[in-house]
């Protein structure tokens, strides 16, 4: 951002001083160089912005993650994209050591996942205290694995 700003004032500057300048002195194309500049700036910190939420929510996720199983039932399509459909279902969720959740959340399928979509489905799932309104469910790995790794589906609350 301050970048930005400093761009934006390094053009505002370099407008002035072309603007007011004697025509017989060279151009001061320098100073052009803060629009390019506040415009990478911007979009730059931005995208550094978006990036550094998705780390920040992902790390937390990591903390105090459970490991449980998830049976799908109720399920209901919804819209469909160009390559994945939403669905809404009923998970209910079996962590050791807490009493079973019950609940309506929905997620967007995509062709490959979406045959593994039935009612009734068991699938091993992680939960963590700290993102609580995500249920990362994995769909190709056996429940009792060491790790939970491969294709997942992120949940949430309908």
């Amino acid at each position: 951002m301050a970048l930005a700003l400093a761009g934006v004032l390094w053009f505002v500057v370099g407008l002035v001083a072309v603007i007011t300048s004697d025509p017989l002195d060279p151009p001061h194309w320098l100073v052009f160089l803060g629009a390019p500049v506040g415009l990478f700036g911007a979009f730059g910190g931005g995208a550094l912005a978006l990036v550094g939420q998705h780390i920040a929510v992902e790390r937390r996720w990591q903390d105090g993650r459970r490991r449980g199983i998830v049976t799908l039932s109720d399920l209901r399509p919804g819209r469909a994209g160009d390559s994945r459909q939403e669905l809404t279902c009923r998970l209910d969720i079996q962590i050791a050591g807490e009493d079973p959740r019950r609940g309506d959340h929905r997620t967007s399928v995509g062709p490959l996942d979406a045959v593994r979509m039935v009612d009734g489905a068991t699938f091993p799932c992680q939960v963590s205290p700290t993102v609580p309104n995500r249920i990362r469910v994995w769909l190709y790995t056996d429940p009792d694995a060491a790790e939970l790794t491969g294709r997942y589906l992120d949940f949430r609350p309908a």
